[in-house]
């Protein structure tokens, strides 16, 4: 399925959202950019896909008009819609969040929300957005209470210090990792998740020489542990208890009949989680800036962060096999999984001094998006 973006809407799209709520049975009384403002999701073809607004008075924001073509739910629309709000309302410092939902109360219950009685919302934003009529009585209202918190400041310091992209996501949105490789199995009241990247640089994945290839791979683990173990002590200076996942090795998961290793924790995954960018054919993160020569840690912390918004983008062609096609060994099956032991076959050699050298990374430099 094809990527979309996510924008403010125009005076020029009411129409457009109208139409959409109305496919959805929602609400359309109220729908003005004089004190509201829309979130839109719309594709490369300028279909408009998802909506969210948000009602604003001084001291309150009510959520409102949310919904999904049918096409594009349970593709993670809806998500990148409130996620990307509650990150422009919090840095507009609108901190305290209510909504009135008669479907989605699990969803927003699942971010945060907490239930509370209808006259708990302040009148006047249910009377400038027309939901004081059109809600119905049996719509469960909810409120979140946005914590300003210092987020830009620690990304900020993690790309000071070195790392090329840093990104946020919640511990409780790896409910679908395998058991044992959450952020709460290694520490239990982790709040947050956040992901930091180092890139390779061009020149290096370019080379044919496996020297030079091999030693800047080694050198920027080493840098990104290095790099990890400040930010932790940095937000522990912060009063949260925080750890720091080894950028590669030492890890427990190995099955010796598959030759399959796995870290304590998916740093692809994660970054995924963290908006950071998509996975290739190939498994390798791929982001907008550094294509796919980026190597990751990830921090776990007791501080609670908002998450960062998804990437939408593809950047991946559902067409495209260049890196499937250029593996010598077929270890890859176009689904973003390798086969280890057929990888491992051919990744690794060692030189006539006896230096532990990278072999191949065919599936790196044959990708389109590598840059």
């Amino acid at each position: 399925m094809e990527g979309y973006s996510i924008r403010w809407a125009k005076k020029t799209d009411l129409k457009t959202i109208e139409h959409l709520l109305q496919n959805s049975s929602l609400p359309t009384v109220g729908l003005s950019l004089a004190s509201a403002q829309f979130l839109l999701a719309e594709t490369k073809a300028n279909e408009v896909i998802g909506v969210l607004g948000a009602q604003h008075n001084e001291s309150a924001t009510l959520l409102r008009s949310f919904a999904v073509i049918s096409p594009w739910r349970g593709k993670g629309v809806g998500m990148a819609l409130v996620k990307t709000m509650l990150n422009r309302l919090q840095e507009q410092n609108r901190t305290v969040l209510y909504l009135l939902t008669e479907t989605a109360a699990s969803y927003f219950e699942g971010l945060g929300f907490q239930f509370i009685s209808r006259e708990e919302i302040p009148q006047i934003l249910l009377v400038q957005s027309g939901l004081d009529q059109a809600c119905p009585c049996s719509s469960q209202c909810m409120k979140l209470e946005v914590r300003s918190s210092s987020k830009e400041k620690i990304r900020t310091y993690a790309l000071s210090q070195g790392a090329h992209i840093a990104g946020f996501a919640s511990a409780a949105d790896f409910a679908e990792a395998p058991a044992g490789f959450r952020p709460t199995d290694i520490m239990p009241k982790a709040k947050t998740v956040m992901v930091l990247g180092k890139a390779l640089s061009k020149g290096t994945v370019l080379s044919a020489n496996k020297a030079v290839y091999t030693m800047q791979g080694a050198t920027i683990i080493q840098e990104l542990d290095a790099l990890a173990q400040k930010v932790v002590f940095h937000l522990e200076e912060q009063g949260a208890l925080s750890l720091a996942i080894p950028a590669d090795a030492p890890y427990f998961h190995w099955e010796e009949e598959r030759q399959h290793g796995m870290g304590i924790l998916s740093h692809r995954h994660a970054a995924v989680k963290a908006g950071l960018g998509s996975l290739g054919k190939s498994s390798m993160l791929l982001t907008p800036k550094y294509g796919n020569r980026i190597t990751l840690v990830t921090i776990l912390t007791e501080l609670e962060l908002l998450s960062d918004p998804p990437y939408t983008e593809t950047l991946c062609p559902d067409e495209c096999r260049r890196c499937v096609d250029a593996c010598p060994t077929t270890a890859l099956n176009g689904q973003a999984v390798v086969e280890q032991k057929r990888c491992r076959s051919h990744v690794g050699t060692v030189s006539d001094r006896g230096h532990e050298l990278t072999n191949c990374w065919n599936c790196r430099l044959a990708c389109a998006a590598r840059f």
